[in-house]
């Protein structure tokens, strides 16, 4: 079983917004205030995807140059089903 939470939070977010919206992503290892394992600030990164779906798609894509070998086709699937298990039981509208 895969357990890849950002593949849960892309779909939700694409469900919960009503479809897919260009955003901006600044990780918090290179936010230009952490330090890497030499000491020295790492620079600041920010990412902008067109959509929740190219995100998602690259997210997948790096898993194979960390070495991670599984089929990320079928993560998504599993991040979509369970984000439509969640939005449609747990989490309701107010």
């Amino acid at each position: 079983m895969l357990n890849r939470r950002d593949y849960l939070l892309g779909s939700a977010l694409r469900k919960l917004h009503g479809g897919d919206l260009k955003f901006a992503f600044l990780s918090h290892e290179y936010n230009g205030l952490n330090r890497g394992p030499t000491g020295d600030t790492r620079p600041h990164v920010e990412r902008t995807f067109q959509s929740f779906t190219d995100a998602e798609k690259e997210n997948g894509r790096s898993r194979i140059w960390l070495g991670w070998q599984f089929d990320a086709d079928a993560g998504i699937k599993q991040g979509n089903s369970v984000a439509d298990h969640i939005l449609g039981n747990a989490l309701q509208k107010i």
